[in-house]
């Protein structure tokens, strides 16, 4: 859901790079605070929070690339 609103709002936007990259960081940023809240559960079997971790860590990673492609624009 959220990467079609992105390929919305680039089509009103005329293709605005940092506001694509802006809304991609938002979406990442939910993505992680998620990880982040499913992490923080009691119980959770090994092989899940090891999925999970993983996951996360996955997300951060995104996050990170899409934050320094936004940054470079603003040089």
């Amino acid at each position: 859901l959220h990467r079609g609103w992105v390929s919305v709002r680039t089509a009103l936007t005329s293709n605005d790079d940092k506001a694509v990259l802006e809304e991609c960081e938002r979406g990442e940023d939910a993505a992680v605070a998620r990880y982040r809240k499913a992490l923080k559960q009691d119980g959770l079997p090994a092989d899940v929070r090891a999925v999970i971790q993983r996951q996360a860590q996955g997300a951060q990673r995104n996050h990170d690339e899409v934050k320094a492609l936004r940054d470079a624009l603003k040089r």
